[in-house]
C-alpha cells in the first residue's frame, strides 16, 4: 500500500516538473547572428539538407577526431559485422 501512494506522489511530482515552465524554453535563439559563442578550437555547422556551411572554425586543418566520433564509429563498426566478428585496431 505504501508503495503505491509513494508512485503516485512520484508521479504528481514527474507531472507538475513537466508542466512547469522552463527558463531554457522561454529563451529566443538568434540562429542568423554572428555573435557565436563557441570556444572550441575546431567546429563546422552545416546544413545538413543543402550542405551550406553557416560557421566554421579552423575546418580545413588537421586536428585528432573527438572522443565521440570514435565511440560512433566503434559501435556502426560493430552493428555491421556478423555476430563473433572479430575487429582489430
Amino acid at each position: 500500500m505504501a508503495s503505491l501512494v509513494f508512485r503516485g506522489i512520484a508521479m504528481l511530482i514527474a507531472l507538475a516538473l513537466l508542466a512547469a515552465p522552463s527558463p531554457l524554453a522561454a529563451q529566443s535563439v538568434d540562429q542568423t547572428g554572428p555573435d557565436l559563442q563557441i570556444t572550441s578550437k575546431y567546429y563546422i555547422v552545416i546544413d545538413a539538407e543543402t550542405g551550406e556551411i553557416f560557421a566554421s572554425r579552423g575546418a580545413h586543418e588537421r586536428a585528432a577526431m573527438a572522443s565521440l566520433t570514435k565511440m560512433f564509429t566503434a559501435i556502426e563498426g560493430i552493428e555491421a559485422a556478423d555476430p563473433g566478428y572479430l575487429i582489430e585496431t
